[in-house]
């Protein structure tokens, strides 16, 4: 440009650290510059208008977050208490197989994390203990394997090798790790047979 003068209206619209002492910043200036102020005023005028016009949107957006966080914290717990609760149900009600407590169960599960926040803590809190739990959701099969460390060792049973073989029941594929697995699908008729399919596995390993 011949002058600073000619760029008119100039506008940062990010700055970012790329090493130590050095930063980048990217700018609009001129037309480009003035539409950007204009999309910014206009998805203000927006936000305003989502917030009934208020006269302190800051303050009102800042008690929005509070109760949002607050609301977050007391679904975690009743999630929390729920995993709790129906863990102590699904071992009450475990079936033996051989010296292994064996639960595979269907759930009803508002998502899939329930299925893990049940599961993965007995595999260091548990011993001879296996459960695989699944649930249907919007039409879509979610499968989660937890074995205790004992019989990860013992018996030389692989949750994320095994996840694999059972999600082909409901026509997807998982992974994990050696105590916990999960697994997702298309298929959740296939539940049913995943169950069955796990049952086996374990009456075959004890019997070798």
């Amino acid at each position: 440009v011949d002058s600073t003068a000619s760029i008119g209206l100039f506008k940062i619209t990010t700055e970012t650290s790329i090493a130590a002492g050095i930063r980048r910043i990217e700018a609009v200036t001129g037309k480009a510059a003035e539409d950007f102020i204009y999309e910014r005023m206009d998805l203000l005028d927006t936000l305003l208008s989502k917030l009934n016009n208020p006269k302190n949107p800051v303050t009102i957006l800042e008690q929005i977050l509070d109760e949002n966080s607050r609301l977050r914290k007391i679904a975690e717990s009743f999630q929390a208490e729920r995993a709790a609760r129906l863990q102590k149900e699904l071992l009450a009600s475990a079936a033996r197989i051989g010296e292994i407590s064996m639960v595979a169960e269907k759930i009803q599960a508002d998502t899939p994390a329930l299925l893990k926040d049940i599961a993965f803590p007995l595999a260091h809190a548990s011993e001879k203990t296996i459960m695989l739990l699944g649930t249907e959701l919007d039409g879509k099969a979610h499968l989660a394997l937890m074995i205790s460390n004992d019989l990860v060792k013992k018996l030389n049973l692989n949750a994320a090798v095994l996840i694999k073989e059972l999600a082909s029941e409901i026509n997807g594929g998982g992974g994990g790790q050696p105590f916990f697995a999960t697994a997702g699908g298309s298929n959740p008729g296939g539940l049913p047979n995943a169950f069955q399919r796990m049952k086996a596995i374990v009456e075959t390993k004890l019997a070798n």
